[in-house]
Order: C-alpha cells, then structure tokens, then sequence
C-alpha cells in the first residue's frame, strides 16, 4: 500500500477533556476519543492509517484569570526525539526523559507536566481558564485507493442484506 509523508495533528481543550475523562471512569474507547481530539492525527489513526507511535511536538496555550481580575496568556512547548503513542503523550513514558534544570526527569504527561509548569510560574491566585493543547507530528500515512474501499463497503452491505 502506497504511503505519503503528511504533517498532522492532534488539538483539545485541556480542562473540559480531563474532567470528562475523569468523569468517565475507565479509559475512553477510540469513539469517544474522536470527539475529543480535533485535527487530522486522531481519524487516521483510528482507521489504521498511521502508527500509533510518532515522535512529537506538543504546545499548550493556557489562559489564566487572577483574583484581582488580570489575565495572563501562558504558552508550554515541548519537542521529543523518542516516538511515543498517543497514550504515553497524555499519560506518560518510562522510555522519555525530560531535562528540567539539568536534572532528567521522565514525561509524566502533558496534564501533570502542565499543572507542575503552571504551579511553578503561578500562585493561588491564578485560576486556568482555558488551555489549548497541539499535538504536532510527520507521520507516514497509507493511502486508500478510494474504488477499492467503495468495493469493499458495497461487499459488506450485500452480505449483510443476504
């Protein structure tokens, strides 16, 4: 199968996705990932088209509101040499070390890595109102031959009227 070399990414809303993944209470199925992550990574992979391990860059924008009633805009970056899933992004990876004031550290994922930053840079009396997470990634991605998949898919309703 022929593959072409594709920028993608993934994008959430970092707050609203980990109170309804807490919420959820087990690990969320590939449905229901696909409404949480916008972008071109996350439909791909759920049709088998990438890897699921790539090697990549990730950028928060975070959106901050302070008691007395200042605003802050904070951006994080971080950009791996390792591939990992996207499982290992957002929950962390024994293999990735992070280099935090020369001190290597292993990724704990982009949800605790972004409340240590934040924790650091801001006191209590900031409140994170919005934070925009991009995962960015080169991948190989398979191409469909669009008759054949057309074929396929007429196949499996006949067979399933007859």
């Amino acid at each position: 199968m022929k593959q072409i070399k594709r920028s993608l990414h993934a994008e959430w809303e970092v707050i609203s996705s980990a109170e309804w993944l807490e919420g959820l209470g087990r690990d969320p199925t590939n449905e229901e990932m696909l409404q949480i992550f916008e972008g071109s990574f996350y439909p791909l992979f759920n049709t088998k088209r990438v890897e699921p391990k790539q090697v990549w860059t990730l950028k928060i924008t975070t959106y901050l509101e302070c008691d007395d009633g200042r605003t802050s805009e904070c951006e994080m970056e971080w950009k791996f040499d390792k591939t990992m899933s996207m499982h290992e992004v957002l929950n962390g990876a024994k293999h990735i070390k992070m280099n935090a004031g020369g001190i290597k550290t292993r990724w704990i994922g982009v949800t605790k890595n972004w409340i240590k930053e934040l924790d650091a840079d801001y006191d209590d009396s900031w409140k994170a109102v919005k934070a925009i997470a991009r995962a960015e990634c080169v991948a190989m991605v398979k191409q469909v031959n669009g008759a054949a998949k057309l074929l396929d898919s007429l196949i499996g309703h006949l067979e399933k009227v007859a």
